[in-house]
């Protein structure tokens, strides 16, 4: 069995993502021959299954309470609608759930005792990631309010933009979004970072700022 020391000090849900998600797809995958890495930022290398798939052939997406979000689009649709009704709720409704990540670490490739300390320290780092993301999202209200003059419920969506990057272990991960939206006929954007596509759907992180006008929004 793989083993797996987590740094607890050290961690969020990021590592999280890094850590204990690659594991739970190389378990999932049926190939197990590919070999573990010597990184520290991915363990398992798998075979080239999408995380659709997986989604398909394992009964994990049916433990979340929450309907699958399963597009970029779809993600940012919702973040920018919780920006404009400046609802951190909706925001952090959108962040993975302990149901969640208890269900990926308890089809982890972990020893007993690393998967028991993981599922019952993870709670205190959601709450950490969670008091992060309402920091975060309050200076992204106010900062476009303070710097542009926008009236939120005057604004639009317009478009999201990113490359989704395939990691080692077979899912999809966006490091880089922008989310552009138009006020009285000008483009903005705010950005999100480190979102992922786990087998509930797209989850956004607790990183998200507003970034001014885009240089490019046509494109």
């Amino acid at each position: 069995m793989l083993q797996l020391t987590l740094d607890q000090n050290n961690f969020s849900m990021k590592h999280f993502f890094i850590l204990i998600f690659p594991l739970f797809i190389f378990s999932c995958s049926g190939d197990q021959s590919n070999n573990v890495l010597n990184s520290s930022d991915s363990l398992v290398h798998t075979n080239n299954n999408s995380v659709d798939s997986i989604i398909k052939k394992d009964s994990l997406a049916s433990t979340s309470s929450r309907p699958l979000i399963n597009t970029i689009d779809e993600m940012a649709k919702l973040v920018f609608e919780a920006v404009k009704s400046n609802s951190i709720e909706d925001y952090i409704n959108l962040l993975p759930t302990t149901e969640e990540i208890n269900s990926l670490i308890s089809a982890a490739i972990l020893d007993a005792q690393t998967k028991e300390k993981s599922i019952k320290e993870f709670p205190e780092k959601r709450k950490e990631e969670i008091e992060k993301a309402k920091k975060r999202f309050a200076e992204t209200v106010k900062m476009a309010i303070d710097s542009a003059g926008i009236i939120w419920k005057e604004t639009k969506y317009f478009v999201a933009k990113t490359s989704v990057q395939m990691t080692p272990a077979g899912f999809e991960q966006a490091n880089d979004i922008s989310v552009i939206f138009t006020f009285k006929n000008k483009y903005y954007e705010f950005r999100l970072a480190d979102c992922v596509k786990t087998p509930f759907g797209w989850r956004v992180s607790a990183r998200i700022r507003y970034d001014g006008e885009p240089d490019n929004p046509m494109k």
